[in-house]
């Protein structure tokens, strides 16, 4: 379990490195620097709302793209 685990992050690593700029900077200040969805939207001087719909999207592409270790 742990080999997947692994394989899984470096799967992430690879897809957050394809990321356009704006969407990695999302990614990492909600789950990397662990800020709250108004601590992200004021850091990036946007709505709070456009902040959790950016978020949203992020989230269901990275899933989409990473279905296949959904089962981990």
């Amino acid at each position: 379990m742990r080999l997947d685990a692994e394989e899984f992050d470096r799967a992430l690593e690879r897809e957050l490195a394809l990321l356009p700029p704006e969407r990695r900077v999302l990614f990492s200040l909600r789950f990397e620097e662990e800020m709250t969805v108004g601590e992200v939207a004021a850091a990036l001087g946007i709505p709070e709302g456009t902040a959790k719909s950016r978020l949203y999207a992020l989230v269901h592409d990275l899933r989409e793209k990473l279905k296949e270790y959904e089962k981990l």
